[in-house]
C-alpha cells in the first residue's frame, strides 16, 4: 500500500439494538412464529410446495382473508415443522416483543448472501457529523458568520435557505481551494468499507418506543429487524493523506466530543434512558433521531439551538412541536426500544480501531 494511504481495522459494538433499513417490510402473512422465534418465509420457496400440496385456492383465500396468522393456516393445512423449516430463509427472537399482536416488520440490510450489514455510508455519515462538530469547535471563528438561521415566518423558501446554509457551514469545514475555480473535500480522503456481514443469529426483533422528557412513551405498532446488542461489527477505515489531514486520532476526539455534546444538548433530557458509559459511543441507523445527525445543537449551544431546532421541527411536522420549547428540548422525543425489558436508546454502538492496523 502507498505510504500516503493509512488503512485501519475499525470495530462497531452494539449496545443496544441497531436497525438500519433496507426499504423493504415484511407483512403479517410473510413470517411465521414458532414459539418466541420469527422466521422469514421465502413465497417462493412456499408457493412450490402450496403446488405440491394442491393447496393454491386455500392459499389464495388465506392471502385474501382477514386471518393474518401464516404459522396458524400452515398448520391447519398440514405442514410439518420440517416443511416449515425448509421454506424459511432464516430465523431470530422475537422475545422483545409481544408477539400475539401481529405487524409488519421492517427489513435489516442485508447482503447478496442475506447477511445483515452496515453499509460504509451509514459510517462515514456519521463521522462527518462528529468531525463537523470537531471543526466547529476548534474554529469558532470561521463557523461565528453562520449563527443566524433564517425564520420560517418570515423567509419564502425556508427550506431552501435552510440547505444554503447548511451546505455554506459543510463547505467552510470541509472544501479546500485548489484554484479560483476548483475545491476539494478532505471528506474524499476518508474511504469507508461497508462492514463484514453478521449472522442472522444476531438479529433481533425490536418495537420502536418514543420516549418523552416526562418518562411516558407510546408505541406506534412499529417492528424492526434489528442487530442485537453486544454484537462486534468489522469494517475498514482509510485515510488518503494527500487529500486529508484528519488522523484516527481526530477521528476519535471528533467522536467523544459530539457524544458529550449530544448527552448535554438533548439525551439528558431523558432520564428514563441509561446515560452511555463510553466516550467513543456513536448512534447508528436510521430511527436514532435528528440530533445524531445534525450539528445544530453544536454551532449554536444549548439556548438558541433549542430556539432553533423546535422552529425547524414545526416547519416540517406542522402542528407537532409548538411544545418543544416549554419543553426545554426539541424534538420533544427519544427514539428509544426495549431490550431484556429495559428502555434503551435505538441504534447506540460504541466505536474503536483495533490496536493493530490492517
Amino acid at each position: 500500500m502507498s505510504d500516503y494511504l493509512k488503512s485501519y481495522r475499525v470495530c462497531i459494538k452494539t449496545h443496544s439494538p441497531l436497525y438500519i433499513g433496507s426499504g423493504l417490510e415484511y407483512t403479517k402473512k410473510e413470517y411465521v412464529i414458532q414459539g418466541g422465534t420469527v422466521g422469514i418465509v421465502n413465497l417462493q420457496k412456499l408457493s412450490v410446495l402450496i403446488y405440491k400440496k394442491g393447496l393454491f385456492e386455500s392459499y389464495s383465500n388465506f392471502m385474501t382473508g382477514s386471518n393474518k396468522d401464516l404459522y396458524g393456516w400452515l398448520i391447519q393445512n398440514r405442514f410439518t415443522k420440517e416443511e416449515i423449516d425448509s421454506v424459511t430463509d432464516y430465523s431470530f427472537s422475537g422475545n422483545n416483543v409481544n408477539l400475539d399482536k401481529q405487524h409488519g416488520i421492517k427489513s435489516c440490510i442485508k447482503d447478496a448472501f442475506n447477511k445483515p450489514y452496515i453499509p460504509g455510508s451509514s459510517i462515514k455519515g456519521y463521522i462527518r457529523t462528529a468531525l463537523l462538530a470537531y471543526e466547529i469547535q476548534n474554529h469558532p471563528d470561521i463557523f461565528y458568520k453562520f449563527k443566524e438561521f433564517p425564520n420560517s415566518r418570515e423567509v419564502k423558501n425556508y427550506k431552501k435557505e435552510l440547505k444554503q446554509i447548511i451546505t455554506s457551514i459543510e463547505n467552510a469545514a470541509f472544501e479546500i481551494p485548489i484554484d479560483n475555480k476548483n475545491s476539494k473535500s478532505k471528506m474524499s480522503g476518508i474511504i469507508i468499507s461497508d462492514s463484514e456481514p453478521v449472522d442472522t443469529e444476531n438479529l433481533v426483533l425490536c418495537e420502536k418506543i418514543d420516549l418523552f422528557p416526562n418518562g411516558k412513551h407510546r408505541s406506534p405498532n412499529i417492528y424492526y429487524e434489528a442487530i442485537r446488542p453486544d454484537t462486534k461489527i468489522w469494517f475498514t477505515l482509510t485515510i488518503d493523506e494527500t487529500k486529508c489531514s484528519y488522523t484516527k486520532e481526530v477521528i476519535m476526539n471528533s467522536i467523544k466530543l459530539f457524544a458529550s455534546q449530544y448527552s448535554e444538548f438533548f439525551l439528558s433530557k431523558f432520564d428514563k434512558i441509561t446515560p452511555f458509559k463510553f466516550t467513543n459511543t456513536i448512534w447508528l441507523g436510521g430511527n436514532t433521531g435528528y440530533p445524531t445527525k445534525t450539528i445544530a445543537y453544536n454551532l449554536l449551544g444549548k439556548n438558541k439551538g433549542l430556539d432553533e431546532v423546535s422552529e425547524i421541527m414545526e416547519f416540517i411536522f406542522r402542528g407537532k412541536h409548538t411544545s418543544d420549547m416549554d419543553m426545554g428540548v426539541s424534538p420533544h422525543c427519544l427514539n428509544a426500544t426495549k431490550y431484556n425489558n429495559q428502555l434503551c436508546h435505538m441504534g447506540e454502538c460504541t466505536l474503536a480501531f483495533a490496536k493493530t492496523d490492517k
